[in-house]
């Protein structure tokens, strides 16, 4: 286990209190809170010491659908994104699927999807370096062919 010491001080610059933070050894790079606050898409280069938090993807789709109707829902990355390929999963209820990993084409990943039970579906959307991206879709029934 690493140690770090931490202290309290007076106005004079005199210790107050202190304390001992233990922690794994494997934590061997100090970052700020907004790297705390945004993991997914923060990445250290060991060279230079910098943290680079990278801008979040966006995801569109239509919120409404029938049963058995074919929906696109298009991932956007942010200019000059490094990924070249995005991930789509479906949530239903308790189960999530396996993801479908899709290639990037000019900034944006597209996938369809179609529903053979109504209800609340997330579609969940992800990359490696602009985190992840939520379309929710309510599925009812479509009127029989």
């Amino acid at each position: 286990m690493a140690q770090k010491y931490l202290f309290g001080l007076d106005e004079t610059g005199k210790v107050r209190i202190g304390t001992i933070m233990y922690y794994p050894d494997e934590y061997t790079v100090e970052g700020t809170e907004e790297v705390w606050l945004n993991q997914d898409r923060a990445f250290y280069d060991t060279e230079t010491g910098q943290w680079t938090i990278y801008d979040r993807l966006t995801a569109s789709g239509p919120a409404t659908a029938t049963t058995g109707e074919t929906i696109t829902v298009t991932a956007t990355l942010p200019v000059d994104s490094p990924d070249t390929e995005i991930s789509f999963q479906v949530r239903f209820g308790n189960e999530t699927s396996e993801p479908v990993t899709v290639p990037v084409t000019d900034g944006t990943a597209e996938q369809q999807f179609s529903f053979d039970v109504e209800g609340a579906y997330t579609i969940i959307i992800s990359s490696v370096h602009h985190g992840s991206a939520s379309v929710g879709v309510t599925v009812s029934v479509g009127n029989p062919a």
